[in-house]
Formats: structure tokens, C-alpha cells, sequence
């Protein structure tokens, strides 16, 4: 459901081809980020704070890098 309204949200040319690649990047994004999330998990032995400020690290570090903050 959030896909959707942020497809539409943000102005993307409504066709059926824009769609699914932006369906199929958000899916891939939803794959990696839960893949990192249970990577973190196993690593860290805290249930508490310290597997969320590693995968938060990784997160930033990961959407710095790839210029996701920019080009929002």
C-alpha cells in the first residue's frame, strides 16, 4: 500500500512499465533491508540498544553512500 502512494506521490510518469520497476526496486529494497536487520540481529548478542544503533549506522551509511539522501 505505501508503494503505492508513493509511487503516485511523487510524480512518476503513471505507466505500467515505470510501475514495475519501481514495484520491483522496492521489493528489492524490502528484501536487503530485512536481510540486514536478521545479519545485525545474529551478530549482535544485545537485545537492546546495540543492534539498533549498528543496523541504524548501516542504514544511514548505506543510503549516504548510495545518494539516497540526496536525491530525495
Amino acid at each position: 500500500m505505501m508503494v503505492l502512494i508513493v509511487f503516485w506521490s511523487i510524480g512518476i510518469e503513471t505507466t505500467l512499465e515505470n510501475f514495475g520497476w519501481f514495484l520491483l526496486i522496492a521489493m528489492v529494497s524490502n528484501f536487503t533491508f530485512n536481510a540486514q536487520g536478521y545479519f545485525v540481529g545474529l551478530a549482535v548478542n544485545d537485545e537492546g540498544g546495540a543492534a539498533k544503533e549498528v543496523n541504524m549506522l548501516i542504514s544511514l551509511l548505506f543510503l549516504i553512500v548510495s545518494g539516497g539522501l540526496v536525491n530525495l
